[in-house]
């Protein structure tokens, strides 16, 4: 798991991600996509229901 912070309105949210992965980054759009070098691009909700893209990579 990992806590990333929601960029339209800076809550705390807490995504489940594997274990052996580093956030890349973090955005209020994006789209969700798998790249070929093995990063992935998954779309969670914070609580106020914004959209966080987050970009992740295995280490």
């Amino acid at each position: 798991m990992a806590i990333v912070e929601c960029p339209t309105c800076d809550i705390s949210t807490v995504i489940g991600l594997p274990s052996d992965t580093t956030v890349e980054s973090i955005s209020a759009k994006g789209v969700i996509k798998t790249f070929e070098d093995g990063r992935k691009t998954r779309k969670v909700n914070c609580s106020q229901g914004h959209d966080v893209y987050v970009t992740f990579s295995p280490r």
